[in-house]
């Protein structure tokens, strides 16, 4: 007799979202906050944040469990993990990139209804400019991101002899201060929506390299003329373009019509280089592009991770040239394409 396969790992998928909602409640409550460096006893975590003991010794036997934090006589110590990550005001900090996730939990959960009605269950432009605390947290997400994203990515893209960079959909200009920064003979105009922007501006104050990035409120995805044109037309050409985080809201024949006209802003021998989430890739990251674009379905009017070899063809299609590919080291899941506009 043949047993059938044990349904356990259907069981732990659909389970998957109580690992995520109690790591979403410790960082909210300020669990991993209050525990700190020091520890705190759990007397303590509930006087501080005034929360019942019960349902505050559930969720903490949950982190536990979850290898988050741990009791060490008598006092709740963070784990290495929780103390580098989730501890505000840390350098690696994650907990805004990781409560932006929680916002869209609720756009998750009507899965189902958007694969029906092909159209997400919140508007689209909730995080960008619709709503001003969601965009707010939104930027403040993709810059915690953008920061352990960039470190890598920095040193690896070939902008040494370029001059004048062109940062489409720029978001939190993160990319562009550490680029400025590495490259102290790169000048940088980041474009994207007014709203971002507004919020971008205020993150890196006298940031090293910020007195020569420029930041340019337009939409990128607006139909011609737009800002593109008017960037197009500038006397001084840019030598290259960076378009980061941004493809994967393109998708069939608007990947190629954008492409067509950012490439317009581009000098002969001029660089673009496309970094994102891409299928068909040998040993893909920890976010499965896949998932990622059910993502795009529940929170936008349009987008999904393209594939890879599509992406290429359509490059070359436009004239590109000397296309290289990018992997960036695991756990990143990203993939950076470069090719160069000819002569």
């Amino acid at each position: 007799m043949i047993l059938p396969p044990s349904p356990a790992s259907l069981f732990d998928l659909s389970t998957g979202y109580w690992r995520s909602c109690a790591l979403f409640a410790g960082i909210e409550l300020e669990i991993f906050d209050t525990i700190g460096v020091d520890g705190a006893t759990e007397a303590e975590l509930a006087a501080g944040l005034k929360l019942p003991s019960r349902s505050l010794s559930l969720l903490l036997e949950a982190l536990q469990a979850l290898e988050l934090c741990e009791p060490t006589d008598g006092r709740w110590q963070n784990s290495p993990s929780a103390l580098a990550y989730l501890v505000s005001g840390g350098p690696a900090y994650l907990g805004q990139t990781i409560l932006f996730n929680a916002k869209t939990y609720g756009a998750w959960g009507q899965l189902a209804d958007a694969v029906r009605q092909a159209q997400p269950p919140q508007p689209h432009d909730q995080f960008l400019g619709r709503d001003y605390e969601d965009t707010r947290n939104f930027v403040l997400a993709m810059h915690q991101r953008a920061l352990g994203v960039a470190q890598v990515l920095t040193p690896m893209l070939p902008f040494a002899d370029r001059r004048r960079l062109l940062d489409l959909g720029g978001g939190p200009a993160t990319y562009a201060q550490m680029l400025a920064a590495y490259h102290p003979s790169l000048e940088i105009t980041v474009v994207d929506l007014g709203p971002i922007l507004e919020v971008a501006a205020g993150l890196h104050g006298q940031s090293p390299g910020m007195d020569r990035v420029t930041l340019r409120p337009g939409d990128i995805f607006a139909d011609a003329p737009g800002v593109l044109e008017e960037l197009a037309a500038t006397d001084t050409p840019y030598d290259a373009i960076l378009i980061s985080g941004v493809i994967h809201r393109t998708e069939g024949s608007q990947t190629g019509s954008f492409l067509e006209r950012a490439l317009c802003c581009l000098a002969p021998g001029g660089m673009l280089a496309v970094s994102d989430l891409f299928t068909g890739l040998p040993e893909p990251g920890p976010v499965l592009p896949e998932l990622f674009s059910l993502h795009m379905l529940v929170t936008a009017d349009s987008g999904r991770a393209l594939e890879y070899k599509g992406f290429e063809k359509t490059l070359r299609e436009l004239g590109q040239t000397d296309l290289q590919t990018i992997r960036l080291p695991a756990p990143l899941p990203h993939s950076v394409a470069t090719s160069i506009k000819p002569d």
